[in-house]
């Protein structure tokens, strides 16, 4: 984390993580996680336009089981190419290299969203009653894994915005 920032992650008008919260709550690796990803972004100057693409390249980046497979292999193509041309719009200089440091972000979300998982699935080991929604994502995460399969990033992982 940049030298003496101290950031607050906003994942909804009314809820905000500071470090003094996530340490309390034992959120610390996750916090210390989205920060890490945040300052990456602020490096490469991550535009609006460019985190809605890469989220919906997560969302459509599962390996989820479904009928129409060339529609989807469609539609991942589409949001690649379309995240290249917005990078060609707004960006001087090489727009590939440009959205290859953007989708070199995807492995540190993906870790965000394990540790935030994790965090859940201790939290219900130690005796916390979660509610069932929460439940059954966390059985069907454990499930595919069992699987062989890789996990679903979660999209609440990439709606982070960071204020001073």
């Amino acid at each position: 984390m940049l030298a003496g920032l101290r950031r607050k992650l906003k994942f909804a008008p009314d809820y905000v993580l500071t470090d003094a919260m996530a340490h309390e709550c034992g959120l610390s690796p996750f916090y210390e996680q989205c920060c890490l990803i945040l300052d990456r972004a602020d490096r490469l100057g991550l535009r609006k336009e460019e985190c809605i693409l890469l989220k919906a390249i997560i969302v459509t980046n599962c390996d989820v089981q479904v009928e129409e497979s060339l529609a989807l292999r469609k539609l991942r193509d589409d949001l690649l190419a379309s995240l290249h041309d917005c990078a060609a719009v707004i960006r001087s200089g090489n727009p590939t290299m440009h959205v290859q440091n953007l989708l070199l972000l995807l492995p540190s979300i993906r870790q965000a969203d394990c540790l935030m998982k994790q965090f859940w699935n201790n939290a219900r080991s130690d005796g916390f009653k979660l509610r069932k929604l929460l439940v059954e994502m966390l059985e069907e995460t454990q499930s595919t894994n069992s699987r062989g399969s890789l996990e679903t990033s979660s999209v609440k992982s990439t709606k982070i915005v960071c204020e001073m």
